[in-house]
């Protein structure tokens, strides 16, 4: 007899909205907790690590603003792409498998769990960038197109691209702005509850999370 399930099912698309909502609470709370660095938007990171290197050129006086180090959001990229690169590896080993979701999932709350542990910004950072790399990993292989689950460019790009197509395509709409909503609901609530908390906080929730997310997900047919 199947065991009754103690959370409501979700599938690919549910589970997609829960971990793009981790990703705005982790980034919200990592750029106010750590030093102005992005763990989940990479795009940013580069940005940073870019005006880092302009102020140590010789013609730093020229720009506006504090003073940016490279050393954070360079510290982020790399971990963000080693976690990208090993959930990679470990995916080509597990795919196919009906339990493949949980050694991703099991892997990023981990990281999350330990970048919860006070210590040095640079490891923090490191460990919350890993666990975004897996979660990108993970998102990518959910499918939903315009949905990485780290970042909302792509969502807002397919939103407004396809808003004057068919009705198939307005409600496919429909979709990528609750995305792009959850991701801001997660950024407020991740940048809320840092001022009145902690970033330890943040992650262990974001951890909670993606673990009942990958546990309400509809098990596999077949």
């Amino acid at each position: 007899m199947r065991r009754k399930r103690c959370l409501p099912e979700i599938g690919p698309v549910g589970l997609a909205l829960v971990l793009t909502t981790v990703a705005g609470l982790v980034d919200a709370a990592a750029y106010l907790a750590l030093g102005g660095v992005f763990v989940a938007n990479q795009t940013g990171n580069c940005v940073l690590l870019a005006i880092g290197i302009a102020e140590r050129l010789p013609l730093d006086d020229a720009l506006p603003g504090p003073n940016r180090g490279v050393s954070e959001p360079l510290t982020s990229l790399a971990a963000f792409c080693v976690g990208v690169a090993a959930a990679g590896w470990l995916d080509s080993r597990i795919l196919g498998r009906v339990t493949a979701i949980w050694p991703l999932v099991g892997a990023e709350s981990l990281l999350l769990v330990a970048a919860a542990v006070p210590g040095p910004n640079w490891a923090r950072v490191g460990l919350a960038a890993a666990a975004m790399g897996v979660q990108s990993t993970h998102g990518m292989r959910l499918g939903i197109n315009g949905v990485p689950t780290t970042v909302v460019t792509s969502t807002l790009t397919r939103l407004f691209a396809g808003s004057s197509e068919n009705s198939h395509r307005r409600r496919g709409s429909r979709l990528l702005a609750l995305v792009w909503l959850l991701y801001m609901i997660g950024a407020i609530v991740g940048a809320t509850v840092t001022g009145l908390w902690s970033f330890t906080t943040i992650c262990l929730c974001a951890a909670a999370m993606t673990g009942l997310g990958a546990a309400a997900r509809k098990p596999r047919s077949g």
